[in-house]
């Protein structure tokens, strides 16, 4: 298997579950782009939001005979697998993996991350491509996303950094292992809250893995306050687990398996936990 300098990937997804439809990847070796790769993905059921399919163009018709992302599986894991994986916004092309990965079963490789939104500062991948002479005119086409960005990125570790807002440096936590464990006092619900109408009110709520910045307790006390019944472990009758870094493999497997028994169980990771903790329910 080849180690590239990077990859850069970008999905596009189908709807508010957040499953994979079209994937871009550019593969970067000695400075060089080597390859750009492009998949259109039949979503699970084929399912299209209205917002999703206005914004990047693709629709149930457009991906009635593509190959599932279980099909495609074995030729891109080697771009995954091991690599410096390069996004703008990777809280969500990584979200989109972790997901579509999870409900066909598929284990996530180990790869590191590189999100531009944290070199460059906050801003639009149009942005990056005016300040860095990069031609973009296919926005919202997942190789196109990608290609545009390899660009860029190239000419970044080649001397060329300009910053567009710089990030502030952030300190992130450390998660001792005793934070994993969510108090019991967390486990028993309370359903006399203030807010009743909200997606998670006498719900079964599951926390697995690791938060940056978060420990599971305050996550727990979070999803308390809004009425949900928080349990440890995971069952048919479990409404949302919140997935973290290192979320255990046959955990979602077990997850899988439920769904496919009539189970409903959905994931949120944590760019959706992020929106909760701010009382954004809009697409949960």
């Amino acid at each position: 298997m080849s180690t590239f300098d990077f990859v850069v990937i970008d999905f596009e997804y189908a709807d508010k579950r957040q499953f994979a439809c079209q994937l871009g990847i550019v593969p970067v070796y000695k400075g060089q782009i080597v390859d750009k790769i492009e998949y259109l993905i039949q979503p699970p059921e084929n399912e299209y939001g209205f917002y999703e399919s206005n914004t990047h163009g693709i629709n149930a018709e457009l991906t009635k005979n593509s190959p599932t992302f279980e099909d495609v599986w074995d030729e891109i894991e080697c771009y995954f697998e091991n690599q410096n994986i390069v996004c703008h916004g990777a809280s969500t092309d990584i979200t989109v993996l972790k997901k579509t990965c999870a409900y066909y079963e598929i284990t996530v490789p180990d790869f590191k991350v590189i999100d531009t939104l944290n070199v460059f500062g906050k801003c639009k991948l149009s942005q990056l491509a005016d300040v860095y002479g990069v031609e973009y005119l296919n926005k919202h086409n997942a190789l196109s996303d990608a290609h545009v960005l390899a660009q860029v990125y190239i000419q970044f570790i080649n001397g060329k950094q300009i910053f567009i807002n710089k990030p502030e440096v952030v300190q992130k936590k450390k998660i001792d292992f005793s934070d994993r464990k969510i108090n019991k006092d967390l486990l028993v619900p309370d359903l006399n809250v203030d807010n009743k109408d909200n997606p998670f009110y006498n719900k079964a709520v599951v926390i697995t893995g690791i938060f940056e910045l978060v420990d599971r307790n305050s996550i727990a006390e979070k999803f308390k306050s809004l009425g949900a019944n928080v349990n440890s472990t995971v069952s048919r009758k479990t409404d949302f687990v919140i997935v973290g870094d290192g979320a255990g493999p046959s955990k979602l497997m077990k997850i899988a398996e439920y769904n496919k028994q009539g189970a409903s169980i959905k994931l949120l990771m944590q760019d959706d936990l992020e929106n909760i903790i701010a009382g954004n329910f809009e697409n949960i």
